[in-house]
């Protein structure tokens, strides 16, 4: 994680401070992590404070000018902050406190034009040839024996970086060779089995760094302690840059999210050359994702227009089935 999860009263301490931390604690309640939205509250908590907020309402005039677009934003910051300023003051209007509630249309979330980069089969090798001979570090002793396995898991498991981060040592079952992954996205526990090749060499990783207690992280950087997903992205960088992959710049990519979706893409294209029915195969590689449903599994691959012409028909004529089936599919 980028922050903490931990409520700090002293975050927040504009005339609205105790609506804010209900608000939060109301939505973590419900089941919702509400980490990043948590500090979008605290930064619009400052901004009432440093506008001098008189009283337990939310005027007009206030919620427009934080609104605003910043110097520098991307829209999808800019919505966030949209979208959190009306959920809020939605709050606050049916507990009684004068606030402004934006109109509706304000918040919609900018068209996601991102194409995620598709590695090839020889990329991936590449990029796990490297990373199986990284140069020790004098300031990070075990980061060479870590790399190799670290980026071959979040690969061939289709893990998010998160998910891979947050491994512990108890989280790993050898014997079967499954990844527990827990209070993955939406809070979602999930099993996940592994190739055979990657739990042997997983097998050989936890004998070449020392994990002794069930709560040791499974990939520990310098200091011993999980990396967090911002550490573990500078690293794939590095890594692209010496394969002399280009990368784009800031949301450009290829991104180390675009291992998982690689992964789901080559499973695909796997199946199909196997001749086997997409229909029994994608609630499958739903629930080994994490997804939700096989409709979000449908929407992230779509990110790949262009790329495997033969996966887009299948998931065309597949999904315009369960159109004509009514509401009752597999969502």
């Amino acid at each position: 994680m980028y922050w903490s999860a931990e409520i700090r009263q002293e975050d927040f301490n504009s005339p609205l401070k105790e609506k804010f931390l209900d608000f939060i604690m109301e939505k973590r309640k419900c089941g919702n992590k509400y980490i990043c939205e948590y500090h979008h509250l605290r930064r619009f908590d400052k901004f009432l404070c440093l506008r001098m907020l008189d009283g337990r309402k939310l005027p007009r005039e206030l919620v427009l000018e934080w609104i605003a677009y910043q110097e520098g934003e991307s829209a999808r910051s800019q919505f966030a902050r949209v979208s959190m300023a009306r959920l809020f003051a939605t709050y606050l209007f049916y507990h009684g406190i004068d606030a402004y509630v934006l109109p509706r249309g304000m918040c919609r979330i900018p068209r996601y034009s991102f194409c995620p980069h598709i590695f090839s089969h020889e990329e991936i090798r590449r990029i796990m040839l490297v990373a199986d001979n990284w140069r020790p570090v004098g300031n990070a002793p075990i980061l060479h024996v870590v790399m190799g396995v670290l980026f071959r898991v979040i690969y061939t498991c289709g893990l998010r970086a998160g998910e891979a981060a947050a491994l512990k040592l108890s989280d790993t079952d050898l014997l079967n060779g499954v990844l527990v992954i827990r209070q993955g996205k939406f809070r979602k526990d999930r099993l996940v089995p592994m190739a055979d090749t990657t739990r042997d060499r997983l097998r050989k990783y936890v004998t070449e760094i020392p994990l002794d207690r069930p709560d040791d992280p499974l990939f520990p950087n310098r200091f011993g302690i999980h990396y967090n997903p911002l550490s573990l992205y500078l690293l794939f960088m590095q890594l692209l840059w010496k394969l002399r992959i280009p990368h784009g710049g800031r949301c450009k990519g290829p991104r180390l999210h675009d291992l998982r979706h690689t992964f789901a893409v080559h499973r695909l294209e796997a199946w199909i050359k196997e001749g086997v029915d997409l229909n029994s195969k994608l609630p499958l590689l739903s629930a080994y994702l994490g997804h939700v449903g096989i409709a979000g599994t449908q929407r992230y691959l779509r990110l790949t227009p262009g790329v495997f012409p033969e996966i887009t028909h299948q998931l065309d004529s597949m999904f315009e089935q369960l159109a004509k089936g009514g509401k009752n599919g597999y969502n």
